[in-house]
């Protein structure tokens, strides 16, 4: 997947001669905190908020501070490079530009992650473990046997490393909501489990933390 086959096409850039009063029922609409400016099919960066409502909501956008430099993607650059320079400017939306840096359009955050959920496995039915352990004892490969051994089947996973502790949280999903015995025999073998989500509305919300993990690995 590419920037430009995630473009939003109700989501609508403000010019500098919109108000910040009309820029604020656009991102009311969408659920959004950021806009692109657009005139003429240029792009010259991004509006906030935050930036608006510290102004009057009269004065035009022109007259305001607008984020500019890396605060757009190009629309051949893969969904992870997106993902990066969305969480680097802290971005709830990031503008599409082309090869000769005329606007395409935007892609809004919600849009990235139903797409990393739907493209990881995440919307399947099936539990999510959560594991900790120390990086010289971590085997993807080891724990992928021992899961497909008990009758499971590893769908995607996440790795988190903790330079500072010398450690790594891995999170796993899996084919099944039926984990007892794969629990039993992880911990048997000296892994350290610290949760298992096994009911959809228990780890709806894990969704999001591991995806604003990965977001975060991201911008490092």
């Amino acid at each position: 997947m590419i920037a430009k086959e995630l473009i939003s096409e109700s989501l609508i850039p403000v010019r500098t001669s919109d108000t910040g009063n009309s820029a604020l029922l656009v991102m009311q609409d969408f659920n959004v905190h950021h806009l692109p400016v657009v005139n003429h099919q240029e792009l010259l960066g991004v509006i906030s908020e935050e930036v608006i409502l510290n102004h009057p909501l009269t004065d035009d956008i022109g007259s305001m501070e607008i984020i500019d430099g890396i605060a757009y993607a190009q629309e051949q650059d893969h969904l992870f490079e997106v993902m990066r320079l969305l969480v680097r400017q802290r971005l709830s939306t990031i503008p599409i530009v082309d090869s000769e840096q005329k606007y395409l359009g935007t892609i809004h955050h919600m849009d990235l992650l139903f797409y990393f959920a739907e493209t990881y496995s995440l919307a399947e039915t099936g539990a999510i473990i959560l594991m900790s352990m120390k990086k010289s004892d971590y085997s993807l490969a080891d724990i992928t046997r021992v899961i497909e051994a008990e009758g499971g089947r590893v769908l995607c996973t996440f790795v988190h490393a903790d330079d500072q502790q010398d450690s790594i949280k891995l999170s796993l999903k899996l084919s099944s909501d039926d984990t007892d015995r794969i629990i039993e025999t992880l911990t048997r073998m000296g892994y350290e489990i610290e949760g298992n989500y096994s009911k959809e509305q228990e780890y709806l919300g894990l969704y999001q933390d591991r995806y604003d993990s990965f977001l975060h690995y991201l911008s490092m």
